[in-house]
C-alpha cells in the first residue's frame, strides 16, 4: 500500500492516549503504518528518497510487528512496531539499507557451488562460516538495492520477518506450511530457538538489530548477509 500521511491521525492518537490507552495494541494496523510512515518520511527524504511504499510484516505468530518501506528511486528500510504509545521513541527503531547480497550456506571445501542454476562463491572478506555469495555470469558478486521481498515478487502476499540471532529472515509461507527464506529461497521450519547464539550461522539472514537510532552517533548495523 502506498502511504499518504494523514494529518488528522495525530489528534486521534492524542485523544486515545488521554483517554487511558497506553499500549500499542490500542491502535489498528493502519494507524501504526500511517504513524510510522509519517515519522520515517523525514528520515528517508534525507537519504535522497523521493517516495516510498509501506507494507506490514508479521512474526511467526502472525502478529503485525514490523514495517517494510520500499523506496524510490532505490533502497529500502524496516521499522519496528513498539507496544507503547505513539511518542518520541516510537518509530525511531528503524534501519535502512543501500545494498545487500544473497547467500547460501554449504559445508564444503569447494570455492564455488551451483544451486538453482546460479553460481555461488566464497568471499575471503566474509566472516560467515561456509557462506557462498551469489555471482553473475562474469563471476562478480551480485549486490541488490531492493528488499528480498520485492526481488522475490511477493509484495502482494502475507510477508514474514522472523527473528534469529543478530538478525531476521525475510520469508513467506509455502503451500506445505513451511517458510521460504527469501535470501536463499530454501524451505525451512522456524523455531524460536534460532534466536539463541548457538544458531548464529544456521540460516542466511539480514544481520542487524533494531535500536533507538537517534540515541546513537552511528547506525548500529553489524553487516548485511
Amino acid at each position: 500500500m502506498k502511504i499518504k500521511v494523514i494529518s488528522v491521525l495525530l489528534p486521534a492518537v492524542i485523544a486515545l492516549t488521554l483517554s487511558g490507552c497506553l499500549s500499542g495494541s490500542c491502535y489498528s494496523e493502519e494507524e501504526h503504518i500511517e504513524f510510522m510512515s509519517e515519522s520515517m518520511r523525514e528520515k528517508l527524504l534525507k537519504k535522497g528518497v523521493t517516495d516510498f511504499y509501506a507494507y506490514p510484516l508479521y512474526n511467526e505468530n502472525d502478529e503485525f510487528e514490523y514495517c517494510l518501506f520500499e523506496c524510490e528511486p532505490s533502497g529500502f528500510a524496516f521499522s519496528c512496531v513498539r507496544n507503547m504509545p505513539f511518542d518520541y521513541y516510537y518509530a525511531d527503531r528503524y534501519v535502512s539499507f543501500s545494498d545487500w547480497q544473497r547467500m547460501i550456506v554449504r559445508d564444503t571445501d569447494a570455492e564455488t557451488v551451483t544451486y538453482n542454476g546460479v553460481v555461488w562463491a566464497k568471499d575471503e572478506k566474509s566472516s560467515f562460516p561456509d557462506a557462498f555469495y551469489e555471482c553473475d555470469e562474469e563471476g562478480d558478486f551480485v549486490y541488490y538495492s531492493e528488499s528480498p521481498f520485492k526481488l522475490a515478487g511477493v509484495l502482494d502476499q502475507r510477508m514474514y520477518f522472523l527473528e534469529v540471532y543478530h538478525g531476521y529472515i525475510p520469508a513467506v509461507k509455502a503451500e506445505n506450511g513451511k517458510y521460504i527464506n527469501l535470501i536463499s529461497f530454501e524451505e525451512f521450519e522456524y523455531g524460536s530457538e534460532y534466536e539463541e547464539i548457538e544458531y548464529e550461522y544456521a540460516f542466511p539472514k539480514l544481520e542487524f538489530g533494531f535500536f533507538v537510532k537517534n540515541k546513537l552517533k552511528t547506525p548500529n548495523i553489524f553487516g548485511v548477509l
